[in-house]
């Protein structure tokens, strides 16, 4: 991913700028945060501002003056550097997948870690994201699209089981008797449409938390999924095959290309291909191709770090190896240290991450946890 550049003038006359924008949002009434980001990085354009400055100020920003003075000074909180890197890669753009394959829209750079996929590889990644789909939760009475609220990426791993990350779920479960569970007062769901609307009765209902590791960042969980739709006629889609041993690859190469297939959260209009995408087709899925990096020591767990590029929303995806076809890695996150709070809450929910890099946890680990392997074929 980008990384942080000396701010220099740009950075005084964004200064300048926001002090004007701070004082124009008083005088206008607006007092929409989001609206003073919208206008605070469309000025940020104007004025050159360094490239991760600019896509900070494109995320969900909270409060630009002490982030920007903090990004600057070299201080960034780890809210911060998880902001960083939440928007669209300049060499690494992101394929929409659509009911007939993947179809392109960006404008990729030229880059030989991002060959032209052939028609097998397209056909093979579109086949896997049948098995990819998002986690609602219901956030009001009743079946309208308007009552279910969008968290994050699962897939199948078994017959109705199905992994997202830790972090995705931990305000949804409680621990009792010992065993964390789905708290009783909520209901989650998974939609694996292709369209970017969520029709509530194709949804299969999460019956149960099956299985999450006690070490603290280990950012997966297992859910158990209802075998048919809420319409009584949709069927779950066939599990991914995961690769239980350490990749042994030449880092950094073709030999580690990959595509991570999630779903971005559509809502973040504040990045600018997002909303290219979006205004290209109804479609719901994105397939993002990368490299792999050298395993990465990371809180007692060697992560693989990645540069595809990921939006909000992509938490819980695969991570698809191009040589194999199977799941190599679960993207867990970027840039977010571990929380007390975290801990206390759900253990595996503590993301751990680098400023540079995407993270994903290593299938391997998955396959030898003594909580999650009982769980897969």
């Amino acid at each position: 991913m980008k990384r942080l550049a000396a701010a220099g003038g740009s950075t005084f006359l964004l200064i300048l700028a926001g002090y004007w924008m701070q004082q124009r949002t008083k005088t206008a009434g607006l007092e929409s945060t989001k609206e003073t980001n919208i206008a605070l990085a469309r000025l940020a354009q104007r004025v050159a501002l360094p490239e991760s400055i600019e896509a900070f100020n494109r995320a969900h920003g909270r409060g630009w003056q002490q982030s920007i003075g903090n990004l600057t000074a070299g201080t960034a909180s780890p809210k911060d550097q998880f902001d960083i890197q939440r928007f669209v890669s300049d060499t690494f753009k992101p394929v929409p997948i659509t009911a007939t394959g993947l179809k392109a829209i960006l404008v990729q750079p030229p880059n030989p870690l991002v060959p032209d996929l052939t028609d097998a590889e397209s056909a093979e990644l579109r086949n896997k994201a049948r098995s990819v789909g998002r986690l609602l939760t219901r956030t009001c009475p009743g079946d309208t699209e308007g009552c279910f609220s969008f968290l994050g990426t699962l897939f199948m791993v078994n017959e109705q089981i199905a992994v997202t990350n830790c972090h995705v779920i931990k305000k949804f479960v409680s621990k009792s008797d010992g065993q964390w569970g789905i708290k009783p007062d909520r209901e989650l769901f998974a939609d694996f449409s292709d369209r970017r609307q969520i029709k509530p009765a194709e949804g299969f209902r999460v019956m149960s938390l099956v299985g999450c590791s006690e070490a603290v960042g280990f950012d997966v969980a297992m859910i158990r999924l209802a075998a048919k739709a809420l319409n009584g006629v949709l069927h779950l889609p066939p599990p991914l095959a995961i690769d239980r041993q350490p990749l042994q690859r030449a880092w950094d190469t073709l030999d580690t290309r990959v595509y991570v297939i999630g779903y971005p959260n559509w809502s973040n209009t504040l990045e600018p291909d997002l909303k290219t995408l979006a205004a290209a087709g109804d479609f719901s899925r994105m397939a993002s191709p990368g490299v792999l990096s050298q395993p990465l020591p990371q809180g007692g767990f060697h992560f693989l770090p990645h540069n595809s590029s990921t939006i909000d929303g992509n938490s819980g995806s695969p991570v698809i190896d191009m040589k194999t076809f199977q799941v190599v890695g679960i993207h867990s996150c970027c840039s977010k240290s571990a929380t007390e709070s975290d801990i206390a809450e759900l253990p595996c929910a503590t993301v751990f991450g680098n400023l540079t890099r995407n993270l994903a946890l290593p299938t391997w680990y998955v396959a030898t946890d003594s909580q999650l392997k009982g769980f897969l074929p």
